[in-house]
């Protein structure tokens, strides 16, 4: 392989994105959605200081961006180049222009057009009771996952980074302290900003100080599951207290290092030929061939899981629920709804680039089995050259980039459990089980030991690639969602309902491939001995019978997945044909008339 640096192909997605904001993005938000400033928004309509709430443009990017940038841009990439870093480096390009930045424009935009309502009354409202409640459903099964996924990846990343232990916490004191400052003592937002940022470098070098001590060395030897609890209590406050207390203030906090990483990795890349020719000895070279193979044995055929894979990297339901659930709701004017939730889809695409070359700088031979090591390691090897080189890498360096990859976990797991309560209370009705999630304290609490229990099994495997496929298709139905709403609008709909459709049959295709991994497992006894699973150690360690168990608990997650994601979309289908008709002849008793 002829060896290039990362410069190139970051260089040529960095025009891109560009390109794709400035053009393509500005085109359909003006000529397709028109917002209008002077419209009230439900976040001046309904102010109640919890859920709605006008915010300044600047903060509600800087929430919106930490609270859908999380795991999946870092970690999907890394999974995807098995199959080479060309095809990784054109889904996460062409994923993010055409499909991710409108995806989370249109979900922010409906909810902010829609009075404030989230997924489900608007789902009800546009497409049926029916439609309603699968949805309601298939979000509640994807969050129980999606909480297992980071809940698990955050107790690794406090037992694997120790340093990153002590920023973190000083990171959320600091959002907290923030937003105090701002919202209870009316504090200039330059101010708050840099005091919440300030403890956050006091907490830097008061980690990297006790990590070159010896003072953390314990945490190492401890149970992972010590650290999957206390994650999960950080996250209990910020799902419980009101989001200008600490979700949206802890993420504008934690929004700053995450990007400064993003533009460090960034400028690293660019210049790595000058650094290269500045440290001879330290070369920054993509060292991973372009294409490897269309089918890998662990993860299957490029399509679909490439596209499951890097999730949150090029397009991510997950996203829908924060526009629709959160950011609509505070939205102070639609002109904003373009910068915050379309700008904050292409920093996130810039991101997974970002990641995808801190990983293919590593040589082969250095590459460690758990991804998670390599991303600190890859940052530093892009970054150190502008800082006098590796020996800064050894300790700063990677230091930073493994605080900024806990903040990317922790501060998306924070709001999880609020929109898990949101979705059981809407799905619950007026059942008996209804006030316990309506109960903030005790439907978040449900959720985080739903969470705790199935985290607790080890199988990252198994719960990340059901995260991807359900992840996926849960943005395809936001946009079948969005393609209703504008045929109902008289607007053109393929902007939505093309990239729609091409996600539903990816991410069902996917869920019924994991569905066939599964039972290959069940077939393959050996299957069970993956590494860094849980169910393998049980296996290895003649537990058959819990590991057969658990694989059985995983193949009724992704039917039940398949089957309520063909369900909402075939209502939702047979909602567009009915809206198209519908639009079709009011049009024509206008023209008769």
């Amino acid at each position: 392989m002829q060896q290039f640096s990362p410069a190139i192909f970051i260089g040529v997605g960095l025009a891109i994105y560009i390109v794709g904001y400035l053009l393509y993005a500005r085109y359909v938000d003006r000529n397709v959605w028109s917002p209008n400033p002077n419209v009230k928004t439900p976040a001046h309509m309904y102010m109640d200081g919890i859920e709605f709430f006008p915010t300044s443009k600047s903060v509600l990017f800087g929430f919106q961006f930490k609270s859908i940038a999380a795991l999946g841009p870092i970690s999907g990439p890394f999974i995807a180049l098995v199959f080479g870093w060309l095809p990784a480096f054109l889904w996460i390009i062409f994923g993010t222009f055409f499909i991710g930045w409108i995806h989370d424009y249109t979900s922010v935009m409906i909810t902010v057009r829609s009075e404030g309502e989230s997924f489900g009354p608007i789902t009800y409202r546009m497409v049926g009771s029916r439609a309603r409640k699968g949805l309601m459903g298939f979000i509640i099964f994807y969050l129980i996952l999606v909480m297992s996924v980071f809940a698990y990846i955050c107790g690794a990343f406090f037992r694997a980074f120790t340093q990153s232990i002590v920023p973190t916490i000083f990171v959320i004191v600091g959002g907290v302290l923030s937003g105090v400052m701002l919202y209870k003592l009316r504090m200039n937002i330059v101010v708050s900003t840099i005091v919440g940022l300030g403890l956050m470098v006091v907490g830097i070098w008061a980690g990297i100080w006790l990590y070159l001590q010896g003072l953390l060395d314990w945490v190492s030897s401890t149970p992972v599951e010590l650290w999957i609890v206390v994650a999960l209590i950080l996250v209990y406050f910020g799902a419980t207290l009101a989001i200008t207390d600490c979700a949206q203030p802890v993420n504008y906090v934690a929004f700053w290092p995450c990007f400064v990483a993003v533009i460090l990795i960034i400028a690293g890349a660019l210049l790595s030929p000058l650094t290269m020719a500045l440290y001879p000895a330290d070369p920054v070279l993509v060292q991973t061939e372009p294409i490897i193979t269309f089918y890998d044995d662990n993860y299957g055929p490029l399509w679909p899981i490439l596209f499951v894979a890097i999730a949150c990297g090029a397009v991510s339901g997950w996203h829908s629920l924060v526009g629709s659930s959160a950011t609509g709701k505070q939205i102070g004017s639609e002109i904003d709804v373009l910068p915050v939730a379309g700008g904050s889809m292409f920093l996130e695409g810039l991101l997974a680039m970002s990641a995808m070359s801190a990983y293919v700088v590593i040589a082969p031979a250095s590459v460690n089995p758990a991804w998670f090591v390599n991303f600190p390691t890859g940052a530093a090897i892009l970054t150190q050259g502008m800082f006098g080189g590796a020996a800064v890498a050894g300790v700063i360096l990677v230091a930073f980039f493994a605080m900024v990859l806990e903040l990317y976990a922790i501060t998306v797991l924070q709001l999880m459990p609020r929109f898990f309560r949101l979705a059981a209370a809407d799905l619950a009705g007026t059942s008996a089980v209804a006030p316990l999630f309506r109960n903030k304290w005790i439907g978040a609490g449900i959720g985080i030991l739903i969470a705790f229990a199935f985290a607790a099994t080890g199988a990252w495997y198994h719960l990340w690639m059901l995260f991807g496929g359900s992840n996926q298709l849960l943005a395809g139905l936001a946009l079948m969602l969005a393609s209703v709403y504008l045929v109902r609008a008289k607007k053109p709909s393929y902007y939505t309902l093309i990239p729609a459709v091409f996600m539903i049959l990816t991410c069902e295709a996917a869920l019924l491939w994991e569905t066939w991994i599964f039972v290959r497992a069940l077939l393959t006894v050996g299957y069970f001995a993956r590494p860094g699973s849980l169910i393998g150690d049980m296996a290895a360690a003649g537990n058959i019978l819990p590991a057969v168990a658990l694989t059985w608990i995983f193949i009724a997650l992704s039917l039940i997945l398949f089957v309520l994601g063909l369900l909402v979309f075939a209502d939702t289908w047979a909602a567009l044909k009915r809206s198209s008709k519908e639009a079709k002849g009011s049009v024509e008793v206008t023209v008769s008339a």
